[in-house]
C-alpha cells in the first residue's frame, strides 16, 4: 500500500450516499454501491455473505467500510466505468485495458471481460504486436492467437528477412517491439516466432503449416531448476564436505543462505578475496580468532562466519580457493545456472584467479547446451557469460531451437539474441560475397578434368582437353591438374568445384567461396576459416611432385593470390564476427 496522503477518486465515485469504499494500493478511495459490484462480480458477492470483523478506525472512513485492494486506482477506474449505468468511454489506451483486465478477471467480472475483449481485438488490426503482448501477460491464449495472425500482414520484403519478427516496421515500429517483451518470456517470443514462420499464404489464404500449436503454453511441463536442490546438487554439497573434511586443522565455519555449513581455512580463504577477508574478520571478535591457534582440539567450537550464498554455490566457490592446495583439481557443476551464480559470486568477492578457472568451465558448459546456457546468462544478468553462449548458440539456426529455460528467460534477452544472430548472418553473408567478387576470373577456358594414368603413355591433346603449357625446358607434355580437398570445416562441403554448376567462368576459388555463401544462407553463423595448407593443397599438380607449393607458373599466379586472398579474408571475417558484441 502506498504510503501517500489518500485521495479521493472523481466523480462518480465521490458519491457520499455509497455504502462501501474501495481503497486502491496508490491511495485512492472510490465510493461505490455494493449492489452494484455484487452484481457485477461473484467474488464480491461473496466477500459480502461473510460476516465482516467490527469496523475500527482503519477500515473506516466518514462511517462506511474500507475495502483496501491491491489494484491501482487505473485499473479499478476501468472496469467500475463499464459496470456502472453511466455514459461510457469511447475508447481506451492500451495501458487501460491491460490493467481493467486484470481486475476483471481477478474479480471474474464478466461484463467488464467482454467489453475489454472486444476493444483489445479492434486494436489488434493496428497494434498486433502490442496486444500479443497484453495477451501473453495475462494469459489469453485467444486473444494471442489472434495478434499473431495479423503479425503476416507485414510487407513481404520484411519477412524475407532471417527473422522477420524484427522487421514489423510496417506495423508497430521498432521501438515498440522492445516495449513489447515487457513482461513476456523468451519462451513466449519463440513461440511468436515459430507460428510467424509456419504461418504462410497458401491457397488464397493464411494457414499453417504444420500442426496447430498454442502460444501460451510451453511444450511438456516447465520447473525453475533453482527451485529446490537436486540430487547433483546435494551430492556435490556432500562431496565438498568431505574433501573439505580431510584437510587438517580447519579455523573457521562458513555458513551459507540456506543453513549448510564448510569447514574452511582463513589463510585459504583470504589469499583467494580481500573481500572475504575483510568479511570474516567482521564478523568474528578477536577471542575467537585468538581461540582457533588450538583448532585441532575437538573440545574448541570453530567460529562461524554466515555469508549471502545458497549452499550449492558456496560449496563451488569454496573448493575453488583449494585448487592449488589439493592433489586433484576441484569438481565443478555442469549446471549453467549454478555455473553463472558461482561466477557471480566470485565476482562480487573479487576472486580473480578463480575466475579464470571459473571462464574457462563456463566455455566448456555452454559448448554442451548453449541456449539454455545463454538463457541462464540473461537471466542472471551476467554479460560476458551471455556474450560467450550467443557465439555458440548461433551456430546453428536458432529456428525451431528451444529449450526449458526459455520460460525463465525475458523476452528482451531472446529478442536481443536473434538481434545478434542476424547482425552475424549479414556480416557473413556480406564477408564472404566481397571475396568471391574480388577474385580472378579463369584466364582460359580450360575444364577441369582428372589427371592421367600412371602409364608412360600420353595421350594426344584434343579439341574438349587442350594441353597445358609446356615447361620452361621446352619440353612438350600433356599436364592435367586435379583439384583435391583439405581438412576444411563442415560448412565447406567441397573444395571441389560442383560439375552442376552452369558458369564456365568460374574459377577453382570463386567456386569454393560461392559454396560457402550458398551454404552460410542456409545455416546457422557459426564460420570457421579453412588453413593456408588445405587450400594449398587444393591446388597443387599431381603429374608433378618436384613442384613446391610455393612454385607456381605465370598461369597458376593468380590462383596462388586468391589462394592467399581467401584465407586473409576469412581470417578477417573470423575476427569481425568475434567484434559482434550482444547488447542486454
Amino acid at each position: 500500500m502506498d504510503s501517500s496522503p489518500i485521495s479521493v477518486a472523481p466523480s462518480p465515485f465521490d458519491n457520499p450516499k455509497a455504502d462501501i469504499i474501495l481503497r486502491t494500493s496508490d491511495s485512492v478511495d472510490f465510493y461505490v454501491f455494493s449492489q452494484v459490484l455484487i452484481a457485477a462480480s461473484p467474488v464480491f458477492e461473496s466477500m459480502f455473505e461473510f460476516p465482516q470483523p467490527p469496523p475500527d478506525d482503519q477500515t473506516l472512513r466518514i462511517g462506511r467500510p474500507t475495502v483496501t485492494l491491491t489494484e491501482d486506482s487505473k485499473s479499478i477506474a476501468t472496469v467500475l466505468k463499464i459496470c456502472y449505468p453511466i455514459i461510457k468511454p469511447t475508447e481506451w489506451s492500451l495501458e487501460e485495458m491491460e490493467a481493467g483486465m486484470r481486475a476483471a478477471l481477478k474479480f471474474d467480472m464478466e461484463l467488464p471481460i467482454a467489453v475489454l475483449t472486444d476493444a483489445l481485438e479492434a486494436a489488434v488490426q493496428t497494434r498486433p504486436l502490442a496486444v500479443w503482448a497484453i495477451a501473453c501477460r495475462i494469459n489469453q491464449e485467444n486473444l494471442a492467437l489472434r495478434a499473431a495472425q495479423n503479425l503476416n500482414r507485414t510487407p513481404q520484403t520484411a519477412r524475407s528477412r532471417r527473422h522477420p519478427i524484427l522487421r514489423l516496421n510496417g506495423l508497430d515500429g521498432a521501438e515498440e517491439l522492445e516495449a513489447s517483451c515487457e513482461g513476456i518470456t523468451a519462451g513466449d517470443f519463440y513461440r511468436l516466432c515459430e507460428f510467424d514462420r509456419h504461418y504462410i499464404w497458401s491457397r488464397d489464404k493464411y494457414e499453417l503449416d504444420c500442426p496447430p500449436f498454442p502460444l501460451l503454453t510451453p511444450p511438456g511441463s516447465s520447473t525453475d531448476p533453482t527451485a529446490s536442490p537436486t540430487p547433483s546438487d546435494e551430492s556435490h554439497i556432500a562431496t565438498t564436505i568431505a574433501i573439505l573434511a580431510d584437510v587438517p586443522s580447519p579455523d573457521v565455519i562458513l555458513r551459507s543462505s540456506d543453513n549448510i555449513t564448510f569447514q574452511a581455512h582463513r589463510a585459504v580463504l583470504t589469499t583467494s578475496s580481500h573481500k572475504l577477508a575483510t568479511e570474516i574478520a567482521a564478523q568474528m571478535d578477536p577471542s575467537s580468532l585468538a581461540s582457533t591457534s588450538d583448532a585441532s582440539s575437538t573440545s574448541i567450537a570453530l567460529p562461524s562466519v554466515s555469508l549471502d550464498i545458497c549452499g550449492v554455490v558456496l560449496a563451488t566457490l569454496v573448493i575453488t580457493c583449494y585448487d592449488k592446495h589439493l592433489n586433484s583439481p576441484p569438481i565443478l557443476l555442469t549446471s549453467p545456472t549454478h555455473c553463472v551464480q558461482v561466477i557471480k559470486a566470485a565476482e562480487a568477492y573479487g576472486m580473480m584467479d578463480t575466475l579464470s578457472l571459473l571462464f574457462r568451465h563456463w566455455r566448456l558448459t555452454a559448448a554442451n547446451a548453449p541456449l539454455a546456457a545463454f538463457c541462464e546468462a540473461a537471466t542472471a544478468n551476467h554479460a560476458a557469460c551471455a556474450q560467450e553462449a550467443a557465439r555458440l548458440a548461433i551456430h546453428k539456426p536458432l529456428a525451431g531451437q528451444y529449450v526449458p529455460e526459455m520460460e525463465l528467460s525475458g523476452g528482451f534477452a531472446y529478442m536481443k539474441l536473434l538481434e545478434y544472430d542476424e547482425k552475424c548472418h549479414h556480416l557473413l553473408l556480406k564477408g564472404l560475397k566481397t571475396t568471391r567478387n574480388a577474385l580472378h576470373l579463369p584466364l582460359s577456358e580450360v575444364p577441369y578434368v582428372e589427371a592421367p594414368s600412371t602409364s608412360s603413355a600420353v595421350a594426344p591433346p584434343t579439341e574438349s582437353t587442350p594441353p597445358l603449357p609446356s615447361s620452361a625446358s621446352g619440353a612438350s607434355r600433356t599436364r592435367r591438374v586435379r583439384m583435391t580437398i583439405g581438412p576444411v570445416p563442415a560448412i565447406f562441403v567441397s573444395l571441389r568445384p560442383n560439375p552442376a554448376r552452369d558458369d564456365t567462368r568460374a574459377t577453382w576459388a570463386r567456386c569454393f567461396v560461392s559454396d560457402a555463401f550458398d551454404q552460410a544462407s542456409q545455416m546457422g553463423s557459426e564460420f570457421a576459416p579453412p588453413t593456408v595448407q588445405s587450400l594449398l593443397e587444393g591446388s597443387l599438380r599431381e603429374d608433378n611432385a618436384s613442384v613446391g607449393a610455393a612454385t607456381w607458373c605465370d598461369k597458376c599466379q593468380p590462383l596462388a593470390k586468391d589462394m592467399l586472398k581467401v584465407t586473409s579474408d576469412f581470417d578477417r571475417l573470423s575476427r569481425e564476427l568475434d567484434a559482434v558484441t550482444i547488447a542486454l
